[in-house]
């Protein structure tokens, strides 16, 4: 219904989507007549037809604008924007137009019935045409290929989509390097992810984010009870209790490698012992009020204390040393983990750095009885803070000052 379009926009599409492919499944007749009106839509969109006269296209087209606003509201809660949404509608038509141009290439063959399939070994056979003249994802991403790298010129066009898609991009990558687009194959490349056991869209077994984020926020409000600096407002609007929780969520999600399967789990998403996300915070944050306290009594020491030569002997030398090892890795780990498109490298440094930083926190300590008594700890404290600062904001996440 509108309404319920209107104020639950992806949850009423959801529920809709779940509803109609229980329908298909247990009728062949609802398929068929899905899959004919999707040809239809095609058609139109083909042909460049008035939208007035295509009702269905009406809706697929409020439904797309819906589900882009819905989708950035969600998006900007884990701090992501992106420049520009290229529907894969787009590319029907060029699709349509490449197929008529390339159909006589020797890794095309045409079949009786008129659908033209690619064939290019030792990959299995894949349809870019169908019989009733419907293009494929794969003919619509080939030229979409083409498109993107016309207009921006990348260095890398990276596919971030699920593993099991790993043929559908292998397919595709012999597809432009066989249609005489070998740098554009060469650019490519299939960032896959894992699956979250348990949930299907089609089944409606799935957890949305806003949910998710809810509970969360709900759980560490619970956790930190009355604290008046849960719900101080951060320079990006949210508020520290948001962080919170969204820190959770996401280092929660990206310290597993990307390709490995896990299963969702609540109390995991919810917990906050041992390496978390809400740990990196609450380091980060008492790194943050140990140089606060510095700069209140010694202003310019904290102002000149990065062109001071670092101090690394003094007590609890191999504590220090364990900090200064993990800090010296940062650089390193970061170049490997944008290589490899494997965040979870990134994440467990930040963790190393943490627990080296807690621990020499619990041993030595910088301020006694108001005055600064260790400065190499202070330089080495510093170096962590700014180091868990950066790697949080790599990965989308606000470095938090008070919690």
């Amino acid at each position: 219904t509108q309404e319920l379009l209107a104020s639950k926009p992806l949850q009423h599409l959801f529920d809709v989507y779940v509803q109609a492919n229980a329908a298909a499944e247990a009728d062949p007749d609802v398929l068929a007549m899905v899959r004919n009106t999707a040809h239809e839509m095609e058609v139109a969109v083909r042909t460049a037809e008035q939208l007035e006269s295509h009702p269905a296209l009406q809706l697929w087209q409020q439904l797309k604008a819906v589900s882009v606003s819905a989708y950035q509201q969600s998006y900007a809660r884990l701090n992501v924007r992106f420049d520009s949404y290229d529907a894969e509608s787009t590319y029907v038509k060029p699709a349509s137009d490449m197929l008529a141009r390339m159909q006589a290439a020797s890794f095309i063959r045409r079949e009786d019935n008129g659908a033209l399939i690619g064939d290019i070994s030792p990959l299995p056979p894949f349809v870019l045409r169908k019989a009733d003249g419907s293009t494929t994802y794969l003919a619509r991403d080939w030229v979409a290929a083409l498109d993107r790298c016309s207009t921006y010129n990348p260095d890398e066009l990276l596919y971030v989509a699920g593993g099991q898609q790993e043929l559908h991009f292998k397919q595709l990558k012999e597809l432009l390097a066989s249609s005489g687009h070998g740098a554009v194959s060469s650019a490519m490349q299939h960032v896959g992810f894992g699956l979250v056991k348990g949930m299907s869209t089609r089944k409606g077994t799935v957890v949305f984010l806003d949910d998710l984020l809810a509970e969360v926020q709900d759980h560490m409000g619970s956790l930190l009870g009355r604290n008046p600096r849960t719900t101080d407002v951060l320079d990006n609007g949210s508020t520290v209790a948001e962080q919170l929780a969204l820190s959770a969520v996401v280092v929660q999600d990206l310290r597993s490698k990307r390709t490995k399967d896990y299963s969702f789990d609540w109390r995991r998403m919810l917990s906050t012992e041992g390496d978390t996300g809400t740990f990196l915070q609450y380091t980060h944050a008492r790194l943050v009020s140990i140089e606060r306290k510095v700069a209140e009594l010694d202003g310019e020491l904290m102002k000149g204390l990065s062109a001071r030569p670092l101090l690394v002997s003094g007590e609890g030398a191999e504590l220090r040393q364990r900090l200064l090892f993990e800090l010296s890795k940062f650089e390193a780990v970061v170049l490997q983990a944008d290589a490899q498109h494997e965040p979870s490298l990134l994440v467990h440094q930040l963790f190393r750095i943490a627990r080296a930083a807690n621990a020499a926190h619990a041993k030595l300590r910088v301020l006694d009885n108001g005055q600064v008594k260790d400065i190499g700890m202070l330089q080495l404290f510093q170096g962590a803070r700014t180091t868990l600062a950066a790697g949080l904001r790599l990965i989308g996440l606000v470095p938090l000052h008070r919690v």
